[in-house]
């Protein structure tokens, strides 16, 4: 589950550490990454457009993905857990 906002925040979440921060939007999709644990999000921006979220030139983006793990428990007992964030400046 992609999740992105314009803020960040640093806080425990499952057995990660959540930096997508207040003002989430998530992609309401959910994939599959089978074994390669690769997923991809294609035409990210029309599908937050869809959901009333429109992404500007020069803003700037904190994503991070959300992602479940059933064959693995975490450090903290969890079956789930959170990629590392990534800030992004949007260019046109």
């Amino acid at each position: 589950l992609l999740v992105i906002s314009p803020n960040q925040r640093n806080v425990p979440f499952d057995d990660g550490r959540l930096c997508v921060g207040p003002g989430m939007v998530r992609m309401r999709s959910h994939l599959n990454s089978v074994q390669s644990g690769i997923v991809t999000f294609d035409d990210v921006y029309t599908t937050y457009a869809a959901y009333g979220t429109v992404l500007h030139a020069g803003e700037t983006w904190n994503a991070q993905v959300w992602y479940r793990d059933s064959s693995h428990q975490g450090v903290c007992g969890e079956r789930a857990n959170l990629t590392n964030a990534y800030t992004v400046t949007l260019t046109p």
